[in-house]
């Protein structure tokens, strides 16, 4: 007959039973994955909780687990609570810069449509004795039918933002700095273009 079996004993102050996981720890990760989203507003809470739930495992003496949640918890709140208002700071200062940039942008591509309108200016004085068109719209014809040329840049794209200077007048009577087209200011840049009888085009601050 075999022997019966024998069982290892347990160390004398060694728990029985695995450890339970800290409630606080797992609420304190939780917490600190949502302020990577929600920054101070439950970074903090997360930071908190995971002090107080590694001092609770520390004191349990083995019967509850979990610092290591508790752990990663109190770093991700504190980190977020710590860079988020850091980030948003550089945030507030970034965007109008980088909406400056967008507008200069908008405002260089308007630069081109003015010098191209001009260059149908040209070609209509060319074809009706000399003199300018009246309207902007009668260069639509030469534009192949397109009048999005005389469009402004986003968000103001009427067809009011380029405006004739000298209409129905005689190219050849105006000075050669004499402004032939002009535009609207456009948005912050606090800029518009005038373009002048002898087709330089430049920005003009107001």
């Amino acid at each position: 007959m075999s022997p019966p079996p024998t069982y290892q004993q347990v160390p004398p102050g060694y728990p029985s039973t695995p450890p339970k996981t800290s409630g606080l720890a797992i609420t304190s990760l939780i917490l600190g994955c949502a302020s990577l989203l929600c920054s101070v507003f439950t970074g903090i809470p997360a930071a908190i909780c995971g002090v107080i739930a590694m001092k609770k495992i520390k004191a349990s003496n083995g019967t509850m687990g979990g610092h290591g949640l508790a752990l990663a918890g109190l770093i991700i709140g504190v980190i977020m609570s710590v860079l988020a208002p850091v980030i948003a700071i550089l945030a507030g200062i970034a965007m109008p810069a980088f909406s400056q940039v967008q507008a200069n942008a908008k405002m260089s591509a308007a630069t081109v449509k003015a010098r191209s309108i001009h260059v149908t200016m040209i070609q209509h004085a060319s074809e009706n004795d000399g003199k300018l068109p009246a309207t902007l719209d009668e260069m639509v014809p030469l534009l192949g039918g397109d009048d999005t040329l005389l469009e402004g840049p986003p968000p103001e794209k009427d067809k009011t933002f380029f405006t004739l200077v000298h209409p129905g007048e005689k190219l050849d009577d105006l000075p050669a700095q004499e402004p032939v087209l002009t535009s609207k200011v456009y948005g912050n840049t606090r800029k518009r273009i005038v373009v002048r009888a002898d087709g330089s085009v430049e920005t003009v601050r107001e």
